[in-house]
């Protein structure tokens, strides 16, 4: 809980007025004080300017107002596009700021804002407000067919408004970008051994579990981008680096997962250079994964600033809407498996390591067809731009649940199974309960009065008062078959039986 702090209890015109009182109206800072109900000693320190007119108590805010209305700016511009920053995120867009600027001191340790400032710098900006997301279940996290055409219409009104309609028109200028793990010992394919030998043996590729992250990024006409390779490592090996293609590009975090700091990086060196390389038009967009973002205020500013326009797809829907998923991707990996069990057949006593991943992943690379690429994109509606070419069969169809649920919940509810046995049913029960218990019981039972089990005497009294109830009319019969068996179950379960065994009766007292 943060500490309690006093708030004061006049706004900034009454402030003014009392400055201007005692400035121009020649009365004492005591009156002006009472008249506008301002403290004294807030009103000496302002008029001695000791504080800026327009702030507030405390010290200035770190950074400069055009460097937080930036900030703002892009939290705005992210949000509009699908990418709602995280509080971490904006943390570390103010590092990243205050490392770029040399020579530029920070009271944060690390460089790095905390909680404090976060807070004073939402109260600064009332337009944005911190957000839960809501969560879902995982059937109901399925993407759905209106949702998708709900999300092709925004991508539409979004390209419209920034009158870039012309993209779409180019298929040189519609890009996707998408992780991938590339792993040092896949999954073995299927050998040949002797037959009646119960395992079969084969010396692993690399590693278990050993993996890097691939970054791949492709353009709706079939072209592969300059690919990343992120590094586990803060410093890169020479012999790693010495192995990797002149076309590679080379991505290291100590995790070897893909960081903010990777991303603008890409950007900036790879994918950037590369439109300029080829003469691109600009703008061009860039899809990039909604469930796993790595956007800053620096990257959305490069990006701006060259013409890239950064769009989100729907996340947890790469099998539907991420062409690299779609198309290349399945291939590729396949590809990578031949030349991993290629690699060890050449070197046998060799196993795949990370210096190799590179020089093996450029030649499955122009394995990679053209045309799977370009169909990747049709089939996922971004060239051409038609959401009608995507396969909704692969979505849950939650619409019509929804529906039939809301049908359902709007009726009365019923009880699961519903026993409503004939009347001649009942007096079969009857006969059956008589016959079990003998004369003696039976009469007992009919007197009303309670026998050694209570359940006896609850069971005849409720067939009763069914029997005496259910009308003749066949029509009435609404139990199945399986539900007529159990009511005879549940009447001579074997527990109850054991409970009170009948005795054995003649002829002769038989009713």
């Amino acid at each position: 809980m943060p500490p309690a702090t006093k708030r004061r209890r006049y706004n900034e015109e009454a402030m003014k007025s009392a400055i201007l009182a005692v400035v121009e109206g020649g009365i004492t800072k005591k009156a002006a004080a009472a008249k506008y109900g301002i403290p004294r000693t807030t009103l000496i320190e302002k008029l001695s300017g000791k504080y800026r007119e327009g702030k507030g108590p405390g010290r200035d805010p770190y950074l400069t107002d055009d460097e937080e209305e930036a900030i703002a700016t892009w939290i705005k511009k992210c949000c509009r596009r699908g990418l709602p920053p995280h509080k971490n995120d904006i943390l570390n867009t103010v590092q990243r700021l205050i490392k770029d600027i040399p020579g530029r001191e920070s009271p944060f340790q690390k460089d790095r804002p905390g909680r404090r400032w976060f807070e004073g710098f939402m109260r600064r900006h009332q337009d944005l407000s911190v957000r839960i997301p809501e969560h879902v279940s995982k059937a109901r996290c399925q993407i759905t067919e209106s949702s998708i055409r709900k999300w092709f219409g925004e991508l539409r009104q979004h390209i419209t408004e920034d009158g870039c309609e012309d993209i779409f028109i180019d298929p040189a200028r519609i890009f996707n970008t998408e992780e991938s793990s590339i792993q040092l010992c896949p999954s073995t394919e299927k050998v040949i051994g002797l037959t009646g030998h119960k395992n079969v043996y084969e010396v692993a590729s690399g590693p278990e579990k050993s993996n890097l992250t691939f970054l791949g990024t492709f353009s709706a006409q079939g072209d592969i981008v300059a690919p990343m390779i992120i590094y586990p490592y803060a410093r890169l090996p020479k012999n790693i680096a010495n192995a990797v293609p002149d076309e590679f590009i080379i991505g290291t975090s100590e995790s070897g997962w893909m960081k903010a700091e990777t991303f603008y990086e890409f950007i900036a060196n790879a994918f950037l250079p590369w439109l300029n390389d080829k003469s691109i038009k600009r703008p061009v967009i860039l899809f990039v994964d909604g469930h796993k973002t790595h956007i800053t205020l620096q990257t959305s500013t490069l990006c701006e600033d060259n013409g890239i326009i950064l769009y989100c797809l729907l996340p947890n829907m790469t099998q539907i809407l991420q062409p690299a998923d779609v198309g290349p991707f399945n291939p590729l990996k396949m590809y990578w498996r031949q030349a991993v069990v290629k690699f060890q057949r050449e070197n046998p006593n060799s196993v795949v390591r990370r210096k190799d991943v590179a020089p093996l992943l450029k030649d499955v690379l122009q394995l990679v067809s053209k045309q799977s690429i370009i169909n990747g994109f049709r089939a996922c509606g971004l060239y051409p731009l038609n959401e009608d070419q995507i396969d909704y069969k692969k979505c849950l169809d939650i619409d019509k649940d929804e529906e039939e649920v809301q049908q359902s919940s709007s009726k009365p509810s019923t009880p699961a199974v519903q026993l409503r046995p004939s009347k001649e049913q009942l007096e079969i029960s009857l006969s059956t309960i008589y016959t079990l218990l003998g004369p003696e019981k039976s009469q007992r039972l009919k007197q009303g009065q309670l026998l050694d089990n209570d359940d006896w005497h609850g069971m005849y009294k409720e067939l009763v008062v069914q029997a005496a109830q259910q009308p003749d009319e066949e029509s009435c019969v609404s139990v199945k078959q399986e539900q007529e068996e159990i009511v005879l179950q549940l009447l001579l379960d074997p527990i109850n039986l054991q409970l009170h065994q009948p005795m054995k009766l003649s002829k002769s007292e038989d009713p």
